[in-house]
């Protein structure tokens, strides 16, 4: 077979690794076509350029057959997309992927590590459950169709905001999110979204204190795709946390959204939240499927009850 090389990613691998990266799902979800999975998907690039240093690839023979990202949100790590070429399926090459990815997220003071998977496959559980992880909750990705809204609630655009403004924004974010988990950070997406013009981070204020944000996708090369929008990670501060409060951020995402062009929003919450689950159900979102959330050590992190978070680990 010749030896698997496990090494960071470069510029010219992006095109081959998004290549895998479409074979492996759209193989996995069974498509007829797999190359046809996400063609317009940004997901590959996008992670690239906002970490390099954390994206690897895994190459045979000078051939892409492979790749992984790490990713940090202050105090707590994930990687993925994990995905391998299906003619290498079996050869072990996402474990040596997983070793050195384990070692950049075991090198961080990291409260929580953890992953999404499919939940319907032993073998994925079982490859993940050797480097620590533990099945918990489901992962519920839902969409919905965007509608005009004749009342919205008052938000502010990132992009908008002067230098300070948004580093009193970041801050405030920070501090947010701190107050959900100890240490939890989404600057870097961000970050990313305004560095690469991925969308926009949607703001919402309550008597001059934030109340909520939500860092959102739109377009084709993004992680949102054609014609829609993705809430990337959107976060309602415990001080409001109350389902009313996360309908006024949907709400103005949605507004932007279709100031956007998009059709759709997709977004993602971990079933262990339970209000915020029922309150994007009543907001209009079906589940299109559902995924598995792996901790690492069984901690349970911020899949709580308490939690007003969306995001998605895949």
């Amino acid at each position: 077979m010749g030896e698997v090389v496990i090494r960071p990613m470069q510029a010219r691998d992006v095109a081959p690794a998004h290549a895998v990266f479409q074979r492996a799902f759209g193989t996995q979800m069974g498509m007829e076509n797999p190359q046809e999975y996400q063609p317009d998907s940004g997901m590959v690039k996008t992670r690239f350029h906002r970490d390099p240093a954390r994206a690897l690839v895994a190459e045979l023979n000078g051939q892409i057959v492979g790749s992984n990202f790490v990713t940090f949100w202050g105090s707590f790590g994930f990687f993925g997309p994990l995905t391998i070429d299906p003619d290498h399926w079996g050869k072990w090459i996402a474990q040596k992927l997983l070793v050195p990815s384990m070692e950049m997220l075991r090198a961080r003071e990291l409260r929580l590590i953890g992953l999404y998977t499919f939940a319907d496959s032993p073998k994925h559980i079982a490859l993940y459950r050797k480097f620590g992880f533990w099945p918990r909750f489901l992962t519920a990705i839902l969409s919905k169709r965007v509608i005009g809204r004749e009342t919205l609630p008052e938000y502010r655009l990132f992009s908008s905001l002067t230098t300070d403004a948004q580093a009193a924004a970041m801050t405030a974010c920070r501090a947010l999110c701190g107050e959900i988990y100890q240490g939890l950070d989404p600057g870097c997406e961000i970050g990313a979204v305004l560095d690469q013009s991925l969308g926009e981070t949607i703001f919402l204020y309550q008597n001059n204190s934030l109340e909520g944000f939500a860092v959102c996708h739109t377009g084709a090369g993004t992680e949102a795709g054609t014609d829609r929008a993705y809430i990337k990670f959107a976060a309602i501060s415990p001080a409001t946390a109350q389902p009313e409060a996360l309908c006024n951020l949907l709400c103005a995402v949605e507004d932007w959204a279709a100031h956007q062009g998009a059709k759709t929003i997709i977004t993602a919450t971990n079933l262990a939240r339970k209000t915020c689950f029922e309150t994007l159900t009543d907001a209009g979102f079906r589940t299109d499927f559902q995924g598995l959330a792996m901790h690492h050590n069984n901690n349970p992190g911020f899949n709580n009850t308490r939690a007003f978070v969306l995001d998605d680990w895949r």
